[in-house]
């Protein structure tokens, strides 16, 4: 694999020290490359691919999210509603009732009929008692006031259909299962821990960097190979 570019221009002080450095440096490897051996020199470095980096990132990574989330969300929970009304339902009521109470009664008989009479009636007449039968119909015409108080002890079957309206004040407990779907639109900036190490490339600003290189040996075609004075 071919490494990165890097494009070196030396600084050198004077053409004599410049002839005479590179002259007993260069080592001739094959007849289209030379190789130089660099000591403690200044260099200008330029990187102009990218670099394969193996990086652990140690800080939490500020993310700013804008998008919407399509999401299927299950419920399963118990609510309570708290209710306080007048509802107005239909009573449907059908079942004995026992009933247990004095009914007054007060009404006026009216009689219009004649009373047979068959009976024997003990009577005295001149100092002697006598036994007298008495045989016939007695007719009777009157008004009767009657008040009773009826005593009443006895269950009654009792049914009906009746409109009510009951007050209703109590929390109610219902139970809730379903699935509803939803889009969901996050915006905001997350800070997101970054657990392992990742694998990454770094694209370096290309502006020339000094440095300063104490031993090395570079392997330089000669087409590549240029030489520069400083202008007075």
């Amino acid at each position: 694999m071919r490494g990165p570019a890097l494009v070196l221009l030396f600084t050198l002080s004077s053409a004599a020290g410049v002839t005479g450095g590179l002259i007993g440096g260069l080592a001739i490897l094959k007849p289209d490359r030379l190789q130089l051996p660099v000591r403690n020199q200044d260099m200008n470095i330029v990187i102009k691919d990218p670099m394969g980096m193996h990086a652990e990132v140690l800080d939490p990574v500020e993310v700013d999210i804008a998008d919407t989330i399509h999401a299927r969300v299950p419920v399963n929970q118990t609510l309570q509603l708290p209710v306080a009304d007048t509802l107005n339902v239909v009573a449907h009521f059908d079942s004995p009732v026992r009933i247990r109470m004095d009914v007054p009664v007060k009404h006026q008989l009216h009689l219009d009929q004649a009373i047979p009479l068959n009976t024997v009636v003990e009577t005295e007449f001149l100092g002697v008692r006598q036994r007298l039968p008495i045989r016939g119909l007695i007719p009777i015409k009157a008004d009767v006031p009657i008040s009773l108080t009826i005593p009443i002890d006895q269950d009654m079957p009792l049914k009906f259909d009746a409109p009510m309206a009951i007050k209703f004040d109590q929390v109610l407990n219902v139970p809730l299962q379903t699935e509803f779907e939803a889009d969901i639109p996050i915006r905001g900036r997350l800070s997101m821990p970054v657990i392992g190490p990742l694998d990454t490339r770094v694209v370096i600003d290309p502006t020339p960097v000094l440095i300063e290189v104490q031993s090395a040996d570079i392997d330089l075609p000669i087409d590549a190979l240029r030489l520069l004075r400083d202008r007075p």
